[in-house]
């Protein structure tokens, strides 16, 4: 059965084009240059830990991006592109397939993660205060940025729809 479309965003890395976090599917072209626009303005910074000089054409690009609802968009030697991805399950007399044991799964079921994390002495109670250090601070300020100059924007455009 074909499932409808999403849209990812692909990088090209070493000649070939990849899923720049294969996790990431939106239903719209829009929302995978969101996605595009916000990790160019927060987590490139945050991530790749960007001097200010390279966080202005990072933040320079994510506002091209915004203008023209480009579907390709070059910054920094790095290229990004909008990508249809189809997707479709196979149905048999049984049902949908399930995994395959040749099949990728990373992830290791949430309760041996927590019965880890607990172990190590990181998993905190949710009664327990949460102190962030000085690195999520900052990716906290440059959400709250992102999401202050994203309503900033929506106003905008609001304001200009009325008349």
């Amino acid at each position: 059965m074909l499932l409808p479309a999403v849209f990812m965003v692909s990088e090209r890395e070493d000649g070939k084009w990849r899923a720049r976090d294969p996790e990431a599917a939106y239903a719209t072209p829009q929302g995978a240059r969101d996605s595009l626009a916000a990790w160019l303005r927060v987590m490139a910074p945050f991530t790749l830990k960007l001097d200010d000089a390279t966080r202005a054409v990072y933040a320079e690009a994510a506002d091209r991006l915004d203008d023209k609802r480009r579907n390709a968009l070059s910054v920094a030697e790095r290229r990004f592109r909008v990508t249809r991805v189809e997707r479709l399950v196979r149905i048999g007399p049984d049902g949908p397939e399930g995994p395959r044991p040749s099949d990728f799964d990373p992830d290791l079921p949430v309760d041996v993660q927590v019965r880890r994390l607990k172990e190590q002495g990181l998993w905190k109670e949710e009664d327990e205060p949460i102190v962030l250090d000085e690195r999520t601070q900052e990716l906290s300020r440059l959400m709250e940025q992102e999401m202050a100059r994203a309503a900033a924007a929506k106003e905008r455009t609001r304001r200009s729809e009325d008349g």
